[in-house]
């Protein structure tokens, strides 16, 4: 900050223009890289930060609907369905915490949400995981 508040203004500095010393484009173009490359790190930092924030949040929510609203997200509540342990029960905390991690593989591997679609009881890998099925509801 020192830097740039001791910094004068060139018509200060000079006494003629030909005393000012105009940047070169190199001189420019390793500015701007500089820049870039101090913004690309904040820009990461961000997204890791948010990103954090983000699955965070994900796993408090479904975390929550699972266990404390007997596997009814409110997504579920509108399409009428429920995820229910396999004998019809609901969800133990460390069910829908396994089931949780289980769905954010399922989506990086993409095939474990895919298996739904073989499966008889149409159970996705975090279900087989967690022992869960996802039912119909009147």
């Amino acid at each position: 900050m020192a830097f740039f508040l001791s910094q004068k203004n060139h018509a200060e500095r000079a006494e003629s223009p030909s005393q000012i010393h105009f940047a070169s484009a190199e001189q420019r173009v390793y500015a701007c890289a500089i820049d870039m490359l101090l913004l690309s790190v904040v820009a990461v930092i961000l997204h890791i930060f948010f990103a954090g924030t983000f699955l965070l949040l994900q796993a408090i929510y479904f975390i929550f609907f699972w266990y404390y609203q007997k596997g009814k997200t409110p997504g579920n509540r509108f399409m009428h369905i429920q995820v229910t342990s396999l004998d019809g029960s609901s969800l133990h905390l460390l069910q829908a915490a396994v089931r949780f991690v289980g769905f954010l593989l399922s989506v990086c591997t993409i095939i474990g949400g895919a298996w739904v679609l073989f499966d008889t009881k149409k159970q996705g890998l975090h279900d087989k995981l967690a022992k869960t099925v996802v039912i119909k509801i009147s």
